[in-house]
């Protein structure tokens, strides 16, 4: 039987502040899950064989909340060059040294409901041991992004039909990888040497300061660490479509045609008309029926959750008359409207 691996992150706050953008990459993922089943510089060795068998995987399925770009702001930090700085300035007054190599990070977190977990699902064929196992490295994650992304997890192995239902009933975006016509982020993706790049990365840290220079005049260099061995995967959230016909009182009825230049004042009405009825059935999503369907108070960084709706004129052939008989509706999965209720 299919069965799949189900992973569950639950964050702190609504915000993440990860470089890799949202939501967080598996590769992301398989580093906290690392880093959080270590036990000093070591990883028991049954969690390491879990970990290498996850990174051989295909590409998870990623359900996650709607994420929006906050507000922007610069931290200041010191660099790697305290020692050449109090060597350039002649003193070890660290406070003076330490204020001459500050910089200037930008830092723009990305804005979520912190109440629903980001999934992840794989698909798997037994290994049950090994999948057990990540359950438990799971349980033991602290963090997941930068570091003070404070999160916890929990993994289950689970029917596929069950790991199905849940992404589905999920509410969130859902991110699968593949090629499509409006694809989403490119995310980090863990491939076979990643935990072994992961370790090496570690071991490199831990060492990155060394001697260097003579015994008269000693001195120490810093040595960039390697990075891991991550591999980039396009994901995408495909919208969803609906096509409608444009009928006088029925499907048994005739076509209620539209001329082109009606295409204008035929979507408004419609999307009035779903508006307010709607609003009526859910007023709890009014002020989300007037952002993401009608536009009233939408943004840019909305543009890409609206609906959309397309008037679809009769082509194709040498004696169409170009009237519009159906409607074309593009529901993103970035949208909190549901499909069905805008169906």
């Amino acid at each position: 039987m299919q069965r799949a691996l189900v992973l569950a992150v639950r964050f702190h706050e609504g915000r993440y502040h990860g470089a890799d953008g949202w939501p967080p990459g598996p590769g992301r993922l398989l580093q906290a899950l690392m880093s959080g089943a270590a036990r000093g510089a070591a990883v028991p060795q049954a969690m390491l064989d879990a970990l290498e068998w996850l990174e051989t995987l295909p590409p998870p399925a990623i359900a996650a909340p709607r994420g929006i770009p906050g507000q922007a702001y610069t931290r200041f930090v010191p660099n790697n060059d305290l020692d050449a700085a109090l060597s350039t300035l002649g003193t070890r007054d660290l406070e003076t040294a330490l204020a001459a190599i500050r910089v200037g990070k930008p830092v723009r977190p990305v804005l979520f409901d912190a109440a629903v977990p980001v999934v992840y699902c794989w698909t798997v064929d037994g290994e049950g041991a090994r999948a057990s196992a990540l359950c438990d490295a799971a349980a033991r994650l602290y963090r997941l992004g930068g570091g003070n992304d404070m999160a916890w997890a929990e993994a289950s192995l689970v029917d596929a039909e069950d790991a199905r239902r849940r992404l589905a009933d999920h509410g969130g975006v859902l991110y699968r990888p593949a090629a499509g016509a409006e694809p989403g982020p490119d995310l980090a993706c863990p491939r076979p040497g990643t935990v072994r790049s992961l370790a090496a990365r570690d071991a490199a840290m831990r060492r990155r300061f060394r001697a260097a220079g003579t015994e008269r005049k000693p001195a120490r260099v810093f040595v960039q660490p390697p990075k891991p061995v991550l591999c980039r995967i396009s994901y995408n959230a495909r919208p969803d479509r609906l096509v409608f016909e444009l009928r006088e009182g029925g499907v048994d009825f005739g076509f209620a045609a539209r001329r082109l230049e009606e295409a204008a004042r035929l979507v408004q009405d419609v999307r009035d008309r779903a508006a307010t009825r709607l609003s009526g059935a859910y007023p709890a999503l009014t002020a989300g029926v007037e952002r993401y369907l009608v536009g009233r108070g939408a943004t840019d960084a909305d543009k890409v959750a609206r609906v959309r709706i397309v008037p679809l004129p009769s082509v194709g052939r040498p004696h169409a008359d170009m009237e519009i008989r159906r409607l074309a509706v593009y529901v993103p999965g970035s949208c909190p409207l549901r499909t069905d209720d805008l169906a």
